[in-house]
C-alpha cells in the first residue's frame, strides 16, 4: 500500500515538475505586432498613379515574383514592386521602382516570360502618358 502511495505522490510531482518546465505560449508584450504602412510614400504615389494610367487593368501590390511567374529555386521569394494585370488576373507587366532588391533579375525573369518591365524612380514619378509609354500595350 506504502509504495502504491509512493508511486502516485512521484507521478504527481513528475507531472507538476513537467508542467513548470514546459514554456509559456503566450506572446510576450515586446513581440506584439503593430501596424505600419503597406507602402511608402513613392509606392503609394505610383500605385494611384498606375490605377489612373491603366483603368482597365488589376495592379498587384508588392507580388512575390511566383504570384506572377512560374518562379523556380529562389526566385520565389523576390518582390516586384507592382504587377499590371488584366481583369482576369493574367500578368501582363512588372512594375518596379527605385530599384527593388533583385530588380535585375526580376526584370530578366520577366522578360523571359514575355512580360513587359517598366522602371521608375520616386524622384521623378511618370504621367499618365509616360506609364502608357514605358509598359507599350495600352
Amino acid at each position: 500500500m506504502k509504495f502504491v502511495l509512493l508511486l502516485v505522490l512521484a507521478a504527481i510531482v513528475l507531472l507538476v515538475l513537467k508542467k513548470a518546465a514546459a514554456p509559456s505560449r503566450s506572446v510576450p508584450s515586446s513581440t506584439t505586432p503593430a501596424i505600419r504602412r503597406a507602402l511608402n510614400e513613392g509606392q503609394q504615389a505610383l500605385f494611384a498613379r498606375l490605377q489612373s494610367a491603366l483603368p482597365s487593368t488589376m495592379i498587384l501590390v508588392q507580388p512575390a515574383l511566383a504570384h506572377v511567374l512560374d518562379a523556380r529555386g529562389d526566385d520565389g521569394g523576390l518582390l516586384a514592386d507592382f504587377a499590371v494585370c488584366r481583369k482576369d488576373s493574367s500578368p501582363l507587366a512588372i512594375v518596379l521602382l527605385d530599384e527593388p532588391p533583385g530588380a535585375e533579375r526580376i526584370a530578366r525573369l520577366a522578360q523571359a516570360a514575355g512580360l513587359r518591365v517598366a522602371r521608375f524612380r520616386s524622384g521623378k514619378l511618370p504621367n499618365d502618358q509616360d506609364i502608357k509609354d514605358a509598359l507599350g500595350f495600352l
